[in-house]
């Protein structure tokens, strides 16, 4: 008696491909909802006046960044690339000299990121960024608007 042979065909079966790139599409576009960029994350210290530390603004490096990205430094006008090495001459001086980056509201992020880059690698270990309170503060201690 013979067998007959069967043939064996040489096909993948993609029907279920559809289905899987289907679920895997729902599956991204689910998650990518979640996955929100949260930036940068500082720790505010609690409103405790007992924590509070007074500086003077003239014991203390003001940076200010403007607007327009430009930076001021004691109300000097000064390059991103010359505030560094003008930080850390200070810092050599005194190392516990307060290190205070205002940065106006219009002014872009990535202003106040390299000052904060160059304070930090400047050496300065105590950087302040200053809240409208703050601002009060200083202003009745000085008795300027800075």
């Amino acid at each position: 008696m013979r067998v007959p042979r069967r043939k064996i065909t040489s096909e993948i079966p993609t029907a279920s491909m559809a289905d899987i790139a289907f679920l895997l599409i729902i599956f991204f576009m689910l998650t990518a909802a979640f996955a929100a960029i949260k930036g940068l994350s500082f720790g505010l210290p609690p409103e405790d006046p007992s924590l509070m530390v007074h500086v003077r603004p003239e014991q203390a490096l003001y940076v200010k960044v403007l607007a327009n990205g430009q930076y001021l430094l004691n109300e000097q006008p000064i390059r991103i690339e010359d505030l560094g090495p003008a930080i850390k001459g200070k810092i050599e001086q005194n190392p516990n000299t307060p290190v205070i980056i205002d940065t106006d509201p219009e002014a872009p992020f990535e202003a106040m990121i390299a000052a904060f880059d160059e304070a930090k690698l400047a050496g300065a270990k105590r950087i302040s960024l200053p809240t409208p309170a703050d601002r009060l503060r200083w202003r009745m201690l000085s008795g300027r608007g800075r």
